[in-house]
């Protein structure tokens, strides 16, 4: 007791708090513990953890209005070492679940043939795995949403002037593309706690979630780390970019497997149906509208539009994230109905206002000021997110074309288990409420990688089999493209005759890597060709005007190839 002498008794609960939820039972013979003793003991842990949230959300509060407690409190958390020993819990938890998986399984054993020292996993499985078997989801997300609150109070009581110092510093260590390849280590001692540098900043953070988004038989879990993640944003930094980007090249990765899933899935295989979480689909969907329209969405470009954020205060949890779904959908159809009424700008105006709201970006763009004034993190999310896009399209078109094959089937009813993570309908909301924005804001940005995605979805032995032809038949995934174009409202085809003009004229910077590789105009005009053929001829002559210009405007550049200018005739008969 001679160390908490000179310690104030704030500091005494935390600490102590700290030390139960690392607490654990020696699992030895003469112990003689029972189930009920060892059950309590998790009951105290889960109960630390709800303690120190409580206290963390009131001093949270609290620093408003004394300011001068700030550095109090930075002091304390640093000689309590919360941080530390908070992401080392999570890193812990994470860890223990990779072991229920086969390949996990398969790790074990060979670390038991190398003779390693397996006493700590004994002694964990011991206080973890015995009695309740909920314990150690229950542990996890009350760890997460402490985690949740230790990051919200470091942000406010970190020293402003260091702290930039510290993200720079990471940032210089850990570049972009080494962050969509973090992989986690099961070697504990590989993930090391780095001293002064914020949370969100450091490796072990990011190692967890990826690895915690891997784990499919944890997908009831993948809500909770969303919703940390999505309340993580506007404290990142500059480690905003590699967050972003180990978030969504593994929601891609999920999204593909589920697709291939669902096209496995008959009465054969029910057993898969144990790792269909309810609503997973549509949690997945929300949440990479959320991350992706924090980083792409401009809230400072409307004032007008904007004005009402800075009102609301609602944290960004997949709960809450329903509320805003329908309004955004009756917006859809509200904005083309009044096309003709309105001018362009203000049909514009009306679309920021309503997107605004979308998925919890209400919330979290009132601290985009004060992240985006630390050097520009926001512009480098957002340009990576950009040059992300063909991988979230065709993640998303994986998803839209096992939803789209089960409404078209005559046997759908035999096959409805997979519907339990979200129906058809609501699936296809998601996507269109996810894409709109996107494909509003950045409209050149995203037919550009419509055209890299295009590209990929060619059938090659189909395009060999026939050289002759000048115009290649689509396939049937380039007629789910056009398709999932085509319901995008926002997106009306006389806007989409600019922007391919603007795409072929001048490429997007996201996409210059790839356009070394792939023919961009003859995509784009492949994609084209294939888009009109889908409207009556009607609603082509409205939009006669801006097919001319855009006619007009490639054949007038040097650089256009003639297959190119063969589909231009082609897009001309």
């Amino acid at each position: 007791m001679a160390s908490f002498k000179s310690m104030s008794f704030l500091e005494v609960i935390v600490t102590t708090c700290l030390y139960y939820i690392r607490s654990f039972y020696p699992s030895l013979p003469q112990s003689r513990l029972n189930d009920e003793e060892v059950q309590g003991n998790q009951k105290v842990r889960i109960l630390s953890c709800n303690i120190l949230c409580l206290i963390l959300s009131e001093l949270s509060s609290t620093i408003k209005k004394v300011s001068t407690l700030s550095g109090y409190l930075n002091e304390m958390l640093t000689r309590s070492k919360a941080q530390q020993i908070v992401l080392h819990s999570i890193v812990s938890s994470v860890y223990s679940f990779q072991f229920e998986s086969s390949e996990s399984s398969n790790l074990n054993k060979e670390a038991s043939d190398k003779n390693e020292d397996i006493f700590p996993d004994t002694i964990i499985d011991f206080n973890e795995k015995t009695g309740s078997s909920g314990f150690q989801e229950d542990m996890q997300k009350s760890l997460l949403k402490l985690l949740e609150q230790l990051m919200m109070i470091e942000s406010k009581v970190s020293p402003k002037e260091n702290q930039t110092e510290k993200n720079i510093a990471q940032s210089k260590k850990d570049t972009d593309s080494r962050s969509a390849r973090i992989r986690f280590q099961p070697r504990m001692s590989s993930l090391k706690y780095c001293p002064n540098i914020l949370i969100p900043s450091q490796s072990m953070f990011l190692s967890a979630i990826q690895t915690a988004l891997q784990q499919s038989h944890k997908s009831s879990l993948h809500s909770n780390w969303l919703s940390l993640v999505e309340s993580t944003l506007p404290y990142a930094g500059r480690s905003l970019t590699r967050l972003v980007v180990c978030v969504i090249s593994q929601l891609c990765h999920n999204l593909a497997d589920i697709a291939l899933k669902i096209e496995q899935f008959d009465d054969s295989n029910l057993a898969n149906t144990e790792v269909m979480q309810p609503n997973y689909l549509i949690i997945i969907l929300k949440g990479m509208a959320t991350i992706c329209h924090y980083c792409l969405i401009d809230n400072d470009s409307n004032d007008s539009g904007y004005s009402s954020l800075s009102q609301s205060s609602l944290t960004p949890t997949t709960s809450n994230l329903n509320t805003s779904s329908s309004t955004v959908a009756s917006a859809h159809s509200s904005v083309t109905t009044s096309t003709s009424s309105t001018g362009p700008l203000q049909v514009i105006s009306s679309l920021f206002n309503v997107f605004s709201n979308v998925d919890g970006i209400s919330y979290i763009s009132q601290h985009r000021e004060s992240s985006t004034n630390n050097g520009d993190p926001l512009a480098s999310s957002r340009r990576t997110i950009l040059s992300h896009l063909p991988r979230v399209l065709s993640s998303i078109l994986s998803i839209w074309k096992v939803v789209s094959a089960f409404e078209s089937s005559e046997d759908s009813n035999n096959h409805y288990g997979w519907q339990i993570m979200g129906t058809a309908k609501d699936i296809k909301k998601n996507i269109l409420e996810f894409l709109s924005p996107i494909s509003l804001l950045h409209s050149s940005n995203f037919l550009g990688a419509v055209a890299i995605v295009w590209h990929d979805l060619r059938d090659t032995k189909a395009v060999k089999d026939n050289r002759r032809s000048v115009v290649p038949n689509i396939s049937s995934n380039q007629s789910l493209l056009v398709e999932l174009i085509s319901s995008i409202r926002v997106l009306p085809m006389e806007s989409v005759f600019q922007t391919v003009r603007q795409v072929i004229k001048s490429p997007p910077a996201s996409i210059h890597p790839r356009k070394k590789h792939i023919p961009l105009e003859v995509s784009m005009l492949q994609f084209l060709l294939a888009y009109i053929r889908i409207f009556p001829g009607s609603q082509l002559l409205e939009c006669w005007k801006s097919l001319l210009v855009l006619l007009k405007d490639v054949l007038n550049i040097p650089s256009t190839s003639p297959l190119a200018q063969f589909h231009l005739l082609a897009i001309l008969h």
